[in-house]
C-alpha cells in the first residue's frame, strides 16, 4: 500500500536492518542523523525529518536491541 501513499517533501525515512546487526548501531546513526537534521534550511522539512527520526528511535526501542531473526525494515515518514 506504499504505492499509494504521497507526501510533499523529502521526509522519508527507510531503515533497513539485516539480522544480526545491532539495532544500537542503527540507533547511533539516527541521533547522528537528528543533529543534522537541524542544518536544513526550510524550517518545515527539518522538522518532519526530525519528527520521522523520533518514531524511528522509539520503533526501535520496541524491539529491545535485538534484531528480528529475518531482520527489520522500517520506512517512516509525513504523508
Amino acid at each position: 500500500m506504499l504505492m499509494f501513499c504521497k507526501g510533499d517533501g523529502t521526509s522519508r525515512i527507510s531503515i533497513i536492518c539485516p539480522p544480526k546487526k545491532a539495532l544500537a548501531e542503527i540507533s547511533t546513526k539516527l541521533a547522528e542523523e537528528y543533529g543534522k537534521a537541524s542544518n536544513i534550511k526550510d524550517k518545515r522539512n527539518a522538522q518532519s525529518v526530525e519528527s520521522c527520526i523520533n518514531s524511528v528511535r522509539e520503533r526501535i526501542k520496541l524491539y529491545n536491541n535485538r534484531t528480528p531473526p529475518n531482520g527489520l525494515v522500517i520506512f517512516c515518514g509525513q504523508i
